[in-house]
């Protein structure tokens, strides 16, 4: 994998990840953490920096979910990207497909099915990007320093754990799917 870090400006983040997706011919899982403000100021410049892309080479979906049986609960990181008006008039435009995570099921099932969506794009040889922020509890992916996720090495690429914390369940991309991630954009 191939970390980027950067306290650059957000336009030159999304100007750096134009240029990897760009120069694949693969297609491209963009994943985004969706909790912090960088990645909120990221999905303000994706229109403007992506608007040449071929849309049916890139999807984006999330890293983690903050879990509630409400699909648009406000905690979550789907809601704090869906109010980037500019990024959903992006997507709709070039009907390019945003891959949430919560659907009304339980935490168990929404993980499934998240790990079954990484599971085909991997299989089917996506490069997957990701960008992340660092919480102040130093959590990244929804991954809280030695949370459960962290000690597993179950094969799945997705899982729902009891975090603790005050949002208590999170769905969250697992260590092994962190060895799938091309680029990593910190």
């Amino acid at each position: 994998m191939n970390i980027i870090t950067t306290n650059a400006p957000a336009q030159r983040a999304v100007q750096e990840l134009y240029s990897e997706v760009n120069s694949t011919s693969r297609q491209c899982l963009i994943i985004l953490s969706g909790g912090s403000v960088s990645d909120f100021i990221i999905c303000e410049h994706i229109p403007t920096e992506f608007k040449h892309i071929n849309p049916g080479k890139i999807q984006f979906a999330l890293v983690d979910e903050r879990f509630s049986r409400d699909p648009h609960h406000k905690n979550g990181n789907a809601h704090t990207i869906e109010h980037v008006n500019s990024f959903n008039k992006f997507l709709a435009e070039k009907q390019i497909h945003l891959h949430v995570m919560l659907h009304g099921s339980d935490c168990n099932s929404e993980a499934m099915r998240y790990d079954a969506f990484l599971k085909a794009r991997i299989r089917d040889g996506w490069i997957v990007f990701a960008v992340f922020g660092i919480g102040e509890d130093m959590h990244t992916a929804g991954l809280l320093p030695d949370s459960e996720p962290l000690k597993s090495n179950s094969g799945d690429y997705a899982v729902c754990y009891n975090s603790n914390d005050e949002y208590k369940y999170r769905i969250t991309i697992t260590p092994t799917m962190f060895s799938h991630i091309s680029h990593a954009f910190v």
